[in-house]
């Protein structure tokens, strides 16, 4: 039996891989701009991509924020995280305020710290989902204080 190396697959099947299997942060990092152009050629083609940045290292985060703006159209899952990785969320909402930018968004888990967040950017985050077709989401906030606006928003 021969073992079969990645680039022997077919287009297709490689592109599904893509979109079923690979978290987009790896498959930027491993992949996108490494002077193979089919491999560039298969992600700009793919339909669909997930992000996952819980426990994202600090270089592939700035990376993928770098190379994210080429791949917001095909974004349907979407990960963003305070744990173990603070700041993320600020540096994210930061960078996409909006998250109708992501146009085809429809699952995000969103996990913040109130106290390293602004509420600012939390609130006009929140509120451009309601101009989304989001049909999933999941927010988990903490360190919520009772004078917040976060809460408003949230509920």
């Amino acid at each position: 039996m021969s073992l079969s190396k990645l680039e022997s697959l077919p287009n297709e099947i490689l592109c599904d891989i893509i979109e079923k299997y690979i978290n987009g942060v790896d498959l930027l990092r491993a992949f996108s701009y490494q002077l193979n152009q089919r491999f560039d050629a298969i992600i700009s083609r793919s339909q669909r991509l997930r992000f996952n940045f819980i426990q994202c290292h600090k270089d592939d985060f700035r990376i993928c924020m770098g190379l994210l703006p080429a791949y917001m159209d095909k974004i349907e899952q979407l990960a963003i995280s305070e744990r173990e990785t603070p700041g993320q969320v600020q540096a994210f909402l930061s960078f996409f305020p909006s998250l109708t930018l992501f146009r085809q968004l429809r699952t995000l888990y969103f996990d913040f710290d109130c106290g390293i967040v602004s509420e600012l950017l939390i609130y006009w985050a929140l509120n451009s989902l309601l101009r989304s077709n989001i049909e999933t989401l999941s927010i988990t906030a903490v360190n919520m204080n009772n004078g917040s606006n976060i809460e408003y928003t949230i509920r």
